[in-house]
């Protein structure tokens, strides 16, 4: 048992004045290195990583002792001072010449959380500068505001200048439990704040006053505790992490194991038996344990630890740093051990067996304990079985929450060292017994309680149907990809990823490669490279495949052939038959440890298979041939063929753009620069002359521009407009290329150009432009170069060019075409003759001179839409107009301008004056179809009008009126219906012309204003009209037998008959004669006289 002082824990808050509290502490190398990093000349910024109970705390208090030097310390610090000596001798001197001399320093000791980073930073320093009787120069520090991480900085600044002004010659602040601080920003929604610790990082970095060191002590890594936090904040931490050094500090070092060894013989009742340690030592060391020891100071060790054997002292300090709360754990292990016998594995596993069970995290001790828990069942209590199965269980325990590998020999050795055989006997057993498992291939011994069947018996039998159908290459292309290769030193060059895309093939499926791309011409456009990995089956098949390989021209093909394929083969096979025992679901419902099983052997054939496969995918001495260019490369390293593979992307593609984003620069940007690139084609589509295309802010769609156009050059200021450069004007020779390929596609006469190829061409080389720029690329061509051009989808002409149309031509550049039309002198003026006939004099200026043919297009579609809807189908229309219009409905305008328009008028493009004279008519013809319906509406108004004695005036509106004066305004009381009221109040109006009163009554009567008519509405205009007319005299006339008829209404009906009798007086006489009418008439004035005068009887 050991003394007592060796299970106190230190606060380093707490514990800070109270030098004696450390006096038993022990240094060894990893704490050594702690100590020196703190006291480093220039300072130091750590992350110290470290499980609970590995020292850590109390080295942190030793130093900032050791910084203050205080006289009360000076006991304790030469006692430990003499104990560095045996384990570093320049630290030794360091710490020695430290304590001697009368250099003094600042430790400003924080724990565990504060709510406020730069408060708690600012609380330390002032309590530690109280302690250091330093109270008055705390003062001027209380004053500053510490609320950002600018205060914090200059809170330590001046901390420093005040240190430096008192004679201190360093500043040390140590955070203990770290981690809590972060967990609880976490919690509180405050990550953020953690910039602190950047800008004190800065501070140690940069020259001061005096040296500044910074240490946090944590269990995991700062990016450990960021788990679950947003990307963002994730990569500010690891930002910060990067200012940090990071010291792993667990402590198994020789130091350790001769502190626990000088521990025990202190405290031990019995004294070795007479072992031979140096041969332990030297079996010890053969075997893989304390690896980081000299084998005379571990003799010494194992000697002074005795009766703890060799294994047991090797694990003590790894479980403890495993699954310790704190640093008793170790030492209360040897306090609660009788060291009257030999102390074995197992007493390790019977002491922490609460904490086994209770470590349930991922990657906790729990899962592995219950099976070993379960083993233990199977075999006696207390037998050398059960000792094997806790070894083994100890042994597989990393130091993190990974599995450490147990090899078959230490296993025995920790059974019993010195008389392995008897040991190795008991393991066989238990590996019979299923309740361990030993993975051959990589010699791993694991524990486990596996199943009665026989699952080797069962994967031979699988391996045997399954073996003259298997085809490797297909499986490991599935199971094993091969690697995407990157050539890394050209990417970072160009600022693009390029990558060759890796294949397993057989010698066959190389051949028919070949073959397929002698038909195509090469290797489809878009494709950075390849690189085939021949599996051949023979000695035979593997000179074959060399000798295709040399045929292999194409530069952006590399062929690796591989040797040595059978155990490979053999490999791949086992692990194939094992995947399909783990789908028969009879075969897992046999036994439920059937499939842990299998997947252990799963498992352990993978592990098997990946270093075969590697010596196939990757260039080693012993692995497969490489080819380029049909020629042996002879490359023996990665690095070496990702240097070729450079060289080559500079060959193949010299002309790439130089475009540097790689948010837009690639095969498949993200949705969000999707939408940034749709708006910049808006601005070259809607905006174009305009400073930055008219885009505001800085959003993804600005940078987009400033990458693409902006910084090349592309984009440029020409006096006091902005525009697209020529490809001469560009100086990036790749961008000028490309653009000099866009021009040409765009200027060169053509008719149904492909948009397929002219995008295959961008994306191969010798350009190789990523699918992310082609639609700016294109968009942008349409501004740059806007001969007369017509774009198509499907054979129908895109009226409106958007992004939306941009956007689908790149993603289905088969679906459309291009017409590039070269337009002679006359065509030219011809359709600038076009432009003014349909858009006016400023439409014709604004036009840009190279954009005839969509300007011509978009003026013409906006003056058809301003036709009335009925006026292609009119019957008053020529057939030439009625074509006309119909060609209008789907405009294509190269064919209605150069093939359709000419044979309607009888002329040719090259005679432009008869040309538009022609369209002048048919234009005029169209648009004058609403004047013919007013005429029809004004000439039935008329009609109605002189047929009711309202003889024809210099206008119909007068006629109007003058019928309508006829009836008194309080007659529309009396008429049945508002229509009517409308019409009789309509023709009473004084109206500005005709138009306009026949526009009125065609609302009331149709419903519909006169632009708006089509053929049949005439006619039932007329009707409406008669219908009318009738209705207010009929009720006009039934009226005029009233008692108590309106004077007015008799005067004016009087008027009306008047009017109506000459009227048809006049149309007798033109029938029959003036003479014969007028002797008419008067024969009706005599018989009208009689009856009269008769009287009534």
């Amino acid at each position: 048992m050991v003394e007592s002082a060796f299970l106190r824990s230190i606060n380093i808050q707490l514990d800070v004045g109270h030098p004696e509290r450390l006096r038993h502490f022990r240094p060894t190398s990893k704490s050594g290195r702690f100590v020196s990093s703190l006291l480093q000349d220039g300072g130091s910024a750590l992350f110290v990583v470290a499980p609970y109970g590995s020292g850590k705390s109390i080295t942190a208090g030793y130093v900032g002792h050791l910084v203050e030097n205080l006289s009360s310390s000076e006991s304790m610090l030469e006692a430990v001072e003499e104990r560095i000596a045996g384990v570093d001798d320049t630290l030794h001197g360091v710490v020695r010449d430290r304590r001697m001399g009368d250099s003094r320093g600042l430790f400003v000791p924080m724990y565990g959380h504060a709510q406020s980073t730069p408060s708690g930073l600012k609380e330390g320093l002032l309590t530690a500068m109280r302690r250091c009787k330093m109270g008055r120069q705390a003062k001027s520090l209380e004053r500053i505001e510490t609320e950002t991480a600018q205060d914090v900085f200059e809170l330590v600044s001046a901390c420093s200048a005040k240190l430096d002004a008192a004679g201190y010659d360093r500043l040390v602040i140590v955070w203990d439990e770290f981690g809590r601080h972060l967990q609880g920003l976490i919690s509180e929604g405050r990550p953020e704040e953690l910039d602190v610790l950047q800008v004190l990082a800065e501070v140690v970095s940069r020259p001061a006053s005096i040296p500044v060191s910074l240490g946090l002590l944590m269990h995991r890594s700062l990016l450990g505790y960021a788990s679950g936090l947003p990307s963002g904040v994730r990569r500010e931490w690891a930002k910060i992490e990067g200012r940090f050094e990071t010291l792993q500090y667990v402590d198994d070092s020789s130091e350790m194991h001769e502190l626990v060894g000088s521990l025990v013989s202190e405290s031990r009742s019995v004294i070795d038996n007479g072992q031979n340690f140096q041969e332990l030592a030297a079996r010890a060391h053969e075997v893989g344990l304390f690896a980081d020891s000299e084998e005379d100071r571990l003799a010494e060790a194992l000697s002074a630890a005795y009766p703890l054997e060799p294994a047991t002292l090797f694990l003590l300090p790894r479980v403890a740093a495993r699954v310790a709360q704190n640093e008793r754990t170790l030492f209360s292990f040897l306090q609660a051990t009788a060291l009257e016998e030999p102390v074995r594995p197992s007493a390790l596993y019977d002491y922490f067996r609460g904490d086994f069970r209770s470590d349930a995290g991922a990657g906790g001790t729990q899962k592995p304990w219950l099976e070993t828990e379960s083993a233990l069942q199977k075999v006696p209590h207390e037998s050398t079985e059960g000792e094997a199965l806790k070894s083994a269980f100890l042994l597989g325990l990393g130091l993190g929450g990974e599995r450490a590998r147990t090899t078959h020999a230490q296993l025995a050795f920790a059974l019993s060292p010195g008389q392995e055989a008897q040991a190795s006997e008991a393991i066989g057993h238990l590996i019979d017994r299923k309740l361990l498992v030993h993975r051959k291939h990589s010699d791993q011994v694991v524990v486990w309680h596996g199943t009665d069947l026989d699952l080797r018996g069962r994967l031979d039998d699988e391996k045997r149907r399954e073996s003259g159908d298997f085809q490797l290459a297909l499986f490991l292309g599935s199971e094993l990809p091969p690697p995407v290769w990157r050539p890394v030193e050209y990417n970072a060059q160009h600022g693009i990823r390029r990558y060759l895309t890796s294949e397993y093939v057989t010698v066959d499926r190389l051949q028919a490669i070949i073959t397929e791309l002698g038909m195509l011409g090469g290797l489809e456009p878009g494709c950075d490279g390849r690189v085939l990995y021949v599996l051949p089956r023979s000695r035979d098949e593997e000179l074959e495949a060399l000798s295709i390989a040399e045929t292999i021209t194409d530069p952006r093909m590399f062929v690796a052939v591989a040797s040595e394929v059978a155990a490979l083969r053999e490999a791949a096979l086992d692990l194939r038959c094992l995947l399909r025992m783990n789908a028969d679901q009879e075969l897992i419902g046999s036994d439920p440890l059937v499939q842990a099983e299998l997947d252990h052997l799963s498992d352990d054939a993978r592990t098997g298979l990946q270093p075969m496969v590697d010596r196939v995918l990757l260039p080693q001495a012993a692995g497969s041939t490489w080819f380029h260019k049909g020629e042996p490369i002879g490359v023996k390293t990665v690095p070496q063929l990702r240097r070729i593979m450079s060289e080559t992307m500079r060959d193949v593609f010299p002309s790439t753009p130089e475009i540097s984003s790689e948010m837009v620069v690639r095969r498949t940007p993200s949705s969000v620069v999707v939408n940034a690139r749709k708006k910049v084609e808006l601005g070259l589509l809607e905006r174009y002359g305009q400073e930055h295309l008219g885009i505001e802010g800085n959003f993804a769609d600005k940078a987009v521009f400033q990458c693409v156009f902006h910084r090349t050059g592309l984009y440029l200021q020409d006096g006091t407009r902005w525009r697209l450069a020529e490809p001469s004007e560009i100086e990036l020779p790749g961008l000028q290329a490309v653009w000099e390929n866009t021009r040409l596609f765009f200027v060169e006469p053509g008719k149904n150009k492909s948009l397929r190829r002219f995008i295959d061409q961008l994306r191969a080389p010798p350009f190789g432009v990523r699918e992310g720029l082609i639609p700016l690329f294109l968009a942008a061509g349409f501004k740059a170069f806007p001969r007369a051009i017509v774009i198509r989808h499907k054979g129908a002409f895109v009226e409106d060019l958007l992004p939306s149309v941009i956007e689908d031509a790149c993603k289905n550049p088969d679906d459309y075409a291009l017409d590039v039309l070269a337009l002679g002198a006359r065509q030219e003026k011809y359709l600038r003759g076009l432009l003014k006939l349909f858009s006016g004099e400023n439409g014709a200026r604004k036009a840009p001179e190279e954009d005839l043919m969509r300007s011509c297009a978009d003026a013409l579609v906006e003056w058809h839409h301003r036709l009335p809807e009925a006026a292609p189908k009119s019957r008053y229309l020529s057939e030439p107009a009625r074509k006309f219009a119909r060609h209008l409905i789907s405009l294509d305008p190269a064919r209605l301008f150069l093939e359709e328009l000419p044979p309607l008028v009888g002329a040719t493009t090259n005679q432009p004056r008869k040309l538009i004279d022609g369209v002048t008519r048919l234009r005029d013809e169209l648009e004058g179809i609403e004047a013919r319906f007013v005429a029809e509406a004004a000439g039935a108004l008329g009609q109605m009008l002189v047929s009711r004695g309202i003889q024809n005036g210099t206008s119909v509106r007068k006629q109007a009126v003058r019928w309508a004066s006829h009836f008194p305004k309080s007659f529309s009381r009396d008429l049945p219906d508002h229509v009517t009221k409308g019409v009789l109040n309509s023709l009473r109006k004084s109206y500005r012309d005709d138009r306009s009163l026949v526009n009125a009554l065609s609302v009331l009567l149709v419903g519909l204003p006169i632009s708006q008519w089509d053929d049949a509405i005439v006619p039932s205009f007329r009707r409406q009209l008669r219908s009318a007319f009738e209705v207010i005299e009929g009720t006009a006339l039934d009226l005029s037998q009233a008692p108590d008829l309106d004077p007015e209404l008799r005067k004016g009906l009087t008027a009306l008959a008047e009017a109506k009798v000459e009227t048809i007086v006049n149309q007798l006489a033109d029938i029959i004669g003036t003479e014969r009418a007028a002797k008419r008439i008067e024969g009706i004035a005599q018989e009208l006289r009689k009856t009269v005068t008769q009287p009534t009887e």
